[in-house]
């Protein structure tokens, strides 16, 4: 039985030189200096023998990953016992499933510490992912210390402190953080902060100089009335903004924005009118790129699921959250950082703000964004990110997870096609988990990101998908776990069937599509967008046309022995193929019903089976057709596949025919055109 704790462990120098390029961190960011600031607090623990084992093994862990050697730790009793002096076993019992715990019977069950065998995907030697399986039957010094102290508020004059020492430092070392990337422009409105409450009040920025520099801010709306920017007070709020008729959250963006030193905040629904038949607000959406991108920080207030809540929070200082493993060997000292294993993704992402979709922008455009987590404080630019348990870094493997600054500022270089491939599609499936509270903001919320890649790439956006490689990029799909109800599929126009924008559940990509070769079996003979004026927010109608000689219908079945990602298959002429796997675009597919295969392409990878992906699809009452899912097959399936489609094609020619194109030597085409 897997175990539901794990700690994650990253070894690193005791001293890291720089990213070649890179200034060194010349401020308090030394882990030198943050061991005397922290003196008071520095104490040593001592590490268990079990504990001690895992660090002891740490340079054979390549073979942990086939249980060799398999590393036994206390039984979950004994853990228990040894939480109150290891720190190590500490992190990994307070991150155990409470609900174990309860069950006597696994009192007895001996932990066994594995890799998890993911190096391979972060692609960093010095991070590995230690799980911990319940099983019947885990000769230097080692030191432990506290790794970074948390403050009894995120509003004290020591959290203070160290977040002026991370703004200052990025300030001075980071040049790419203080690169522009799009044009030096103000919003087209500003919050001024002032000294004190009493000058709060709306500034246009036609009224400020260019280079005034300014915050954002990242927050949640949560279905709650507020006060908001309207007609009516517009003219009020220029001259002053009662400070009692704001929320929380804004009421402590305007304290942090004075604690900062900076004057001018930007916040969404103080900055654009919120009424106005969204006028104001279609014109300033498109500016979010530039809005984002320019500021000198994004607020985060990322543990506040409406205003009420706010960014301050007070926390026991007592609870520890990480530990520094000290190793004193004959080659030089050795330092592991160690935490909970779903502590960066809480810090960063899995949190109520990392919900919205509108979040995955702004964080990715913003040049910093301070997190202001109910935990702990927590940092990111496009160099780093820090957080109060671990204030020097933690690992360059967590810097570039999609959303985060660093993901996006390493995008603008790479001019290599496969790799933008991968990486819109990558941004598309973070992005597609988050809420939107106005489904009809499904290209608006990520548009910033659109425009930047359009005008970095020269590539041509097409409703969420790009024309180039515009194949690739159709084969979305959507787990069955994740699938919603047809009716929000559209509620109101926003983009074609053809497009992962036309649907509310979150979407992925098949790994493969991106590696490998592929071989395209159908063409783009005509694709049209009609979204004026803006094609990255506005959508009105589409279609897209694709060329091939290998289209037939057939069934969608419910499979007898359901996988993880799968339930559903196919089944042409009354054949069930035991490879094929179905996803439907939603949960009321019609089982049964007819649909129409249209192969997309075959894949393969070296060393894997060739895999062939492709489309599902329905007449719709235009008498065009409409995707409603996607489909793969293996290699053993293949040859059967192809054949079956063919003779279905062959069989039932009256439903083909105002598709089909025959050419003089009796071979067939078909132009299907999807809307």
């Amino acid at each position: 039985m897997l175990g539901q704790f794990r700690a994650l462990i990253r070894r690193k120098p005791l001293h890291e030189a720089p990213p070649a390029g890179q200034q060194p961190d010349n401020t308090a960011f030394n882990l030198r200096k943050a061991e005397k600031r922290h003196a008071a607090w520095l104490k040593s623990r001592k590490l268990c023998w079990r504990c001690k084992k895992i660090f002891r093994n740490w340079h054979h862990r390549d073979d942990w990953g086939n249980n060799v050697p398999s590393l036994r730790h206390h039984n979950i009793a004994d853990l228990q016992r040894s939480a109150r002096s290891c720190p190590i076993c500490e992190l990994l019992f307070h991150d155990l499933d409470k609900s174990i715990l309860s069950r006597s019977l696994l009192k007895d069950q001996i932990v066994r510490v594995k890799s998890a065998g993911l190096v391979d995907v972060w692609g960093d030697i010095g991070t590995y992912f230690v799980s911990s399986t319940f099983n019947s039957s885990v000769h230097a010094t080692f030191n432990c210390y506290r790794s970074g102290s948390v403050n009894r508020s995120t509003n004290s004059n020591a959290s203070w402190n160290l977040v002026k020492e991370w703004f200052n430092n990025c300030e001075e070392c980071h040049e790419s953080c203080g690169a522009l990337v799009s044009e030096r422009k103000l919003p087209t409105r500003l919050v001024f902060v002032g000294a004190d409450d009493s000058q709060l009040r709306l500034s246009l920025s036609q009224e400020l100089p260019k280079e005034t520099k300014y915050l954002t801010l990242s927050h949640c709306w949560g279905g709650k009335k507020f006060t908001t920017l309207s007609s009516e007070n517009i003219k009020e709020f220029q001259s002053n903004i009662p400070i009692e008729s704001l929320t929380k959250t804004f009421k402590d963006a305007t304290v942090i924005t004075r604690k900062l030193g900076f004057r001018y905040i930007w916040i969404d629904s103080l900055c654009i009118k919120q009424d106005d038949d969204k006028k104001d607000w279609k014109y300033e959406a498109p500016l979010m790129e530039q809005v984002y991108a320019n500021s000198s920080l994004n607020i985060a207030a990322s543990d506040s699921a409406n205003g009420d809540t706010g960014c301050f929070f007070e926390r026991p200082t007592s609870k520890v959250l990480g530990w520094k493993v000290w190793s004193g060997k004959d080659s030089g000292k050795e330092v592991w950082d160690c935490a909970p294993f779903n502590w960066v993704w809480t810090r960063f992402k899995d949190n109520p703000l990392g919900g919205r979709a509108w979040v995955h922008q702004e964080r990715a455009l913003s040049p910093r964004t301070l997190h202001f987590g109910a935990q702990e404080l927590a940092w990111e630019c496009r160099q780093r990110r820090t957080t109060e348990t671990f204030p020097v870094g933690f690992g360059a493997e967590f810097l570039t997870t999609p959303g985060s600054a660093a993901f996006t500022a390493s995008l603008w270089n790479d001019q290599n096609r496969s790799h933008i491939l991968s990486r819109w599609n990558t941004i598309v499936e973070s992005y597609s988990v988050g809420k939107l509270s106005v489904p009809t903001d499904k290209l608006v919320a990520i548009s910033g990101l659109s425009r930047r890649f359009a005008s970095t790439f020269g590539i041509t956006y097409l409703a969420g998908l790009w024309k180039e490689d515009l194949l690739l990029y159709l084969l979305w799909r959507i787990g069955h776990s994740n699938r919603r109800p047809k009716q929000h599929r559209s509620e109101a126009l926003r983009a074609p069937t053809w497009s992962w924008a036309s649907t509310d559940s979150p979407v992925w990509y098949p790994s493969f599509i991106r590696q490998g070769h592929n071989e395209l079996l159908a063409t783009v003979a005509e694709v049209a967008v009609d979204s004026a004026p803006d094609p990255f927010v506005d959508f009105k109608r589409g279609y897209v046309k694709l060329k091939t000689d290998m289209s037939g219908h057939g069934l969608v079945l419910e499979l007898e022995q359901q996988q993880i990602y799968a339930k559903f298959g196919a089944k042409i002429l009354g054949e069930t193929l035991m490879s094929a796997l179905v996803y439907p675009d939603y949960q009321d597919h019609d089982i049964g019903g007819d649909v129409f295969y249209l192969p997309i392409l075959r894949n393969r990878m070296e060393g894997y089976v060739v895999v062939m992906w492709g489309l599902i699809l329905q007449p719709s009452i235009a008498g065009d057709f409409e995707r409603v899912g996607s489909f793969r097959i293996d290699e053993e399936d293949l040859d059967a596949f192809q054949c079956a489609l063919k003779e279905a094609a062959s069989l039932d020619s009256h439903l083909f025919e105002r598709f089909t194109e025959v050419d003089e030597d009796g071979n067939r085409a078909y132009t299907i055109t999807i809307i």
